[in-house]
């Protein structure tokens, strides 16, 4: 009443603090200790009042115990039916007062301050509701980058009722080259009030808080040593969808590849991982599904996963849009049997990569055909023949490339036609490089590629990727109907020592428009020096 909020908090205290609408709804109010109250005392702090007067939180930090603080959030519940009725809705996840982070979801001490982050709105999709957050930040290049990429995915379901978010956060952080990523995970809950109700507004959602659930807290994991144990209480306020979003959702199977980088608690350094992706979005059910085969050329020589299953069942997938979506792990595998992972997927839409880890005059594909992004987190299987400890493979930020195959008929017109392709793009990828100072870090660079559909030969021209410019010129091999094909590498050479290594792609979408797929190169002598991602590229 008059701008203040008063409750006795069942019994724990008296609440009394200033609670008015800031400018256009914004979490704009801070107040000092005049007149207010709380279970520690007189508080500072700030307030939010949503636009529409449903939903409010508060910061407050106690005047007589100043390392600690006090969160308050409630409002007016919302209905179930508003949800089912609502189009692609976007959020705002402010700040946790406690964890200080920029990113949401992790602690500073895993990268949650680091600079030129991109930070993406939380999405409800309509009707199932469905809900994707994806931050990203990578920063500086080589031994000196530091990278964090976290991904929150939840459903909205019935609990008695009343609608509330259950769903996973995933990620990867990296803030030294020189040691292996931690994972990051933790169960994702929208916080339920005395009452039982957690999202509240009146025709639509206006704000909810989420946390890590009551039952486990986060965990940042290390490949090896002691994981550390936090909590987070992140309020999340209505905003805008942003400019240009698009509404084009598409129910579709898409293939391609893989590629990245893996450690292992089994050995050092960690191998290269390549392998063929199938990405399925389900426009009704807001689903995302991706199934990734490796290699077997690849689990052989490192005894690595032969599978990673993504996505598939409620609260651990969401497709916002053709662009946005992105998955946890799959419960089970292909066999049906239980998955021992904590994965993440997320398109390129979702998180943006930041233009500084490109070198000059290059940009990421915008390629109408297909479609990339990241991967990663941790399979477990049983110990090493004679030990205890079970086996990990890890990736940190990897990646994927996938899209609708040309079809057979145009590549043989091309050839027809003696038609020869020019294409432009980049690549990305993971890269480890070994010696005295071993380092482990993302890079990119600017792809230029000819195809002469005729011959079933071309040039691949790689533009300063990790320092290395080449060109790799001869026959490609292909499969029968020449859609798929293989660069590979004999003739490089980085700090004068030899590489090999290979280029596996596929063109997309009508007359070969655009082509993607993965790489990997590594060094034949001394240190060891390997790499493996994705490329893109379009006519």
């Amino acid at each position: 009443m008059n701008g203040v909020f008063n409750s006795a908090l069942g019994g724990a205290g008296q609440l009394t603090i200033p609670l008015v609408k800031g400018p256009n709804g914004n979490p704009a109010n801070t107040f000092g200790p005049s007149g207010t109250a709380s279970p520690l005392g007189p508080v500072t702090g700030t307030s939010f009042l949503s636009a529409d007067g449903t939903f409010f939180y508060a910061n407050l930090t106690p005047v007589n115990a100043p390392t600690q603080r006090e969160f308050v959030a409630g409002g007016m519940p919302v209905t179930a039916s508003s949800l089912a009725s609502a189009p692609v809705v976007a959020f705002t996840v402010q700040p946790d007062a406690a964890l200080r982070s920029n990113i949401p979801f992790i602690r500073n001490h895993a990268g949650g301050k680091l600079a030129n982050a991109y930070i993406s709105p939380l999405f409800i999709a309509p009707q199932t509701s469905t809900a994707l957050q994806s931050s990203l930040a990578i920063n500086g290049h080589g031994a000196y980058q530091q990278s964090v990429l976290v991904t929150a995915i939840g459903s909205v379901v019935p609990n008695s009722g009343q609608p509330t978010i259950s769903g996973a956060v995933r990620g990867s952080s990296q803030l030294s080259a020189a040691a292996p990523p931690v994972r990051i995970g933790s169960n994702l809950t929208s916080v339920a009030d005395g009452n039982g109700n957690s999202l509240y507004g009146s025709s639509a959602v206006s704000g909810f808080v989420l946390d890590q659930s009551p039952s486990a807290l986060a965990s940042e994991v290390p490949l090896k040593g002691t994981a550390t144990n936090y909590g987070f209480t992140q309020p999340v306020t209505a905003a805008n969808l942003p400019s240009g979003f698009s509404t084009s959702r598409t129910t579709q199977t898409m293939t391609g590849n893989f590629g990245g980088v893996m450690n292992t608690n089994t050995q050092t350094p960690p191998y290269a991982i390549t392998g063929t992706t199938s990405v399925s979005t389900d426009a009704a059910a807001n689903r995302v599904t991706a199934n990734f085969t490796t290699d077997q050329a690849v689990v052989s020589a490192t005894g690595g996963p032969g599978q990673l299953q993504f996505g598939g069942a409620a609260g651990n997938s969401a497709f916002i849009n053709d662009a946005i979506y992105g998955a946890a792990e799959s419960p089970t595998t292909r066999g049906g049997q239980p998955q021992n992972a904590q994965l993440y997927l997320a398109s390129q839409g979702a998180a943006s990569p930041p233009s500084s880890l490109l070198p000059a005059n290059t940009s990421y594909c915008q390629c109408q055909y297909l479609q990339w992004g990241y991967w990663g987190g941790d399979i477990s299987a049983a110990p090493p023949s004679g030990g205890t400890t079970p086996r990990i493979d890890r990736g940190g930020i990897n990646f994927w490339v996938a899209g609708q195959p040309t079809p057979s008929t145009d590549i043989n017109m091309l050839a027809s036609q003696g038609a020869v392709g020019s294409y432009t793009g980049h690549l990305i990828g993971s890269v480890f490089r070994g010696g005295s100072q071993p380092a482990q870090y993302l890079a990119a660079g600017g792809l230029s590629a000819m195809y002469a559909f005729a011959t079933r030969s071309g040039a691949f021209t790689v533009n300063n990727y990790d320092g290395m410019t080449f060109t790799i010129t001869g026959k490609f091999p292909t499969n029968p109907s020449g859609t798929q094909y293989s660069a590979l590498i004999s003739t490089v050479t980085r700090q004068n020592v030899p590489i090999t290594g290979a280029f596996n792609g596929s063109f997309y979408g009508p007359a070969a428009a655009n082509t993607g797929g993965n790489f990997n190169f590594h060094t034949t002598a001394g240190p060891t020096y390997l790499t493996s991602g994705i490329f893109a590229a379009k006519r």
